[in-house]
């Protein structure tokens, strides 16, 4: 199965009436929206967008992303208890020397992920590392341990 990309500009020009007239926009557009879709898609290390997963691991979930460009100190976390969200936000920079040009690239961020809750979070525990651009998220399960009701006779 082959993957094909979906340009929003064809589907506007796309009716038939207006074929003859729009032709030469049509195909402006096309290559404006093709050249836009691969920078935006290029998946460079200068791509504001961030990777993050969830695993679960033996008493705990680690939440791992990769944030190209940023550092621990433009790097948020907030845990949200009441609809088990992990966010993560904030700005990365890129700065890159190239044959005598020099770029520099800023960005901001924002991702969020569910985590599970059946075990629920002890999130006195919450621990956060963050190393060359790659921030780890550990989430350990709370105690789910039973616990023993009296019953008091009347």
């Amino acid at each position: 199965m082959a993957l094909e990309r979906n340009s929003p500009f064809e589907e506007v020009f796309d009716d038939q009436r207006f074929g003859n007239v729009l032709d030469p926009s049509r195909r402006g557009f096309g290559q404006l929206s093709t050249s836009f879709d691969d920078d935006l898609m290029a998946g460079d290390e200068f791509s504001p967008s961030s990777d993050m997963r969830i695993e679960e691991k033996a008493g705990q979930y680690e939440v791992l992303a990769s944030i190209p460009g940023a550092t621990g100190e433009g790097v948020n976390i907030e845990y949200d208890s009441d609809n088990h969200l992990l966010r993560v936000f904030g700005e990365s920079q890129v700065e890159q020397t190239d044959d005598g040009s020099h770029q520099f690239y800023s960005s901001s961020f924002n991702r969020s992920i569910s985590v599970p809750d059946e075990h629920g979070i002890d999130e006195d525990d919450i621990r956060a590392r963050f190393n060359n651009g790659l921030l780890q998220v550990v989430l350990p399960k709370a105690d789910s341990q039973s616990k023993r009701i009296a019953i008091e006779e009347e």
